[in-house]
C-alpha cells in the first residue's frame, strides 16, 4: 500500500503537466471603459487579438457591470452579470468568431452562413459613473 501511494505521490506532478493550456503565446490584458447610459462594446476591432483562443472581461469598478454579446442584451438589469470589483466572465474563443446559417425554405431552400466575431458590450448600474472592465485574451 505505502508503495502505490509513493507511486501516486511521484507520478502526480507529471500526470498534471501533461494538460495542454489554452493559451500557446501573446497574452494581453487592457483596460475599458463602460458607460452607464448605453451598451459598450468592450473588445472593439482596434482590440481584437486575431486569432485569439481565450477572452475574459473582468470587472474592476466598484459597480456592477452586465454584459452580453449583443448590445440588446446588455442592459443595466440584463445579461452576464459582473460582480464590482472582481467579477468575471470567461471563455474559450476558439478562433474568436461563430457561424450563423440562415435558411429559407419558401418557395426554394437556400441557405447563407455568416461568420461573426465573437464580441462583449457592457453596461455599468452607476448613475452617471463610467465604469472599468479589463479585457484579457490570448492564443
Amino acid at each position: 500500500m505505502r508503495t502505490i501511494i509513493l507511486l501516486l505521490l511521484t507520478l502526480a506532478p507529471g500526470l498534471l503537466m501533461a494538460q495542454s493550456e489554452v493559451c500557446d503565446s501573446s497574452f494581453t490584458v487592457t483596460t475599458v471603459s463602460v458607460s452607464s447610459f448605453s451598451a459598450t462594446l468592450v473588445d472593439s476591432s482596434t482590440l481584437v487579438m486575431p486569432e485569439r483562443k481565450w477572452v475574459e472581461v473582468q470587472n474592476i469598478s466598484s459597480n456592477t457591470v452586465f454584459c452580453a454579446g449583443e448590445a440588446i442584451h446588455a442592459t443595466t438589469t440584463d445579461g452576464r452579470l459582473l460582480a464590482a470589483s472582481g467579477g468575471a466572465w470567461a471563455l474559450n474563443a476558439d478562433s474568436g468568431s461563430y457561424s450563423i446559417t440562415f435558411s429559407t425554405y419558401s418557395p426554394y431552400i437556400s441557405a447563407r452562413t455568416f461568420t461573426q466575431n465573437i464580441r462583449f458590450y457592457c453596461i455599468t448600474t452607476a448613475t452617471n459613473v463610467t465604469g472599468k472592465v479589463t479585457l484579457s485574451q490570448c492564443k
